[in-house]
């Protein structure tokens, strides 16, 4: 992405493959025609970061990207960590916790995009490439891991079916219930 400042309170994004499109971020709060939205995504992102002591602003953005979008490869995850980053950048002189950017981007997908999702997408994203995460603690221990496929023999090949997942949301929002449940019969709130 290239952004720059834009001197009010809306954020006008134009992404390459899609129609341009801009919110406005004085009032912060969850809106329903936004939900499933990019933009959704953009007013989440702006009100974590208020809620977390962050300075947010206006922008433009012009974006491009490789992930396919809806495809299960987290091109949620991966824009909501752009837009934290731009904000970081503009605005709080790039100063931004990659877990910290996570738990926000998370959240913005769970509350204003309206997707149940993990952590996982979020952190892989934020902090860049393969991370283990334990969730012993309320804070999560992240902790990024190294491995170089190429030297084991092994190659990526992500294939683009041209489906998408958009109707999974009670799928994947089933997986933390039926973990948790799992839980419960050890007596425990996780299990690690």
């Amino acid at each position: 992405a290239a952004a720059r400042e834009n001197g009010t309170n809306t954020v006008r994004i134009y992404s390459e493959g899609y129609a341009p499109f801009s919110v406005e971020i004085q009032n912060l709060s969850p809106r329903n025609e936004e939900v499933g939205t990019t933009a959704g995504i953009v007013r989440g992102c702006a009100a974590n970061l208020r809620e977390n002591g962050f300075r947010t602003g206006g922008f433009d953005a012009v974006i491009s990207s490789s992930v396919l979008s809806g495809s299960g490869l987290s091109s949620s995850a991966a824009f909501e960590i752009l837009i934290n980053k731009i904000f970081a950048c503009l605005f709080n002189a790039g100063d931004m916790d990659a877990a910290l950017s996570a738990r926000m981007a998370q959240k913005s997908e769970n509350d204003y995009f309206g997707k149940p999702s993990g952590l996982m997408d979020q952190m892989a994203s934020s902090v860049g490439g393969m991370v283990e995460i334990d969730f012993e603690k309320p804070q999560a221990q992240i902790d990024a891991l190294s491995y170089d496929f190429a030297a084991k023999g092994y190659e990526l090949a992500i294939v683009g079916t041209g489906s998408s997942h958009e109707d999974l949301t009670d799928a994947y929002a089933a997986i933390p219930k039926e973990m948790k449940d799992v839980a419960r019969c050890f007596g425990q709130e996780k299990l690690r």
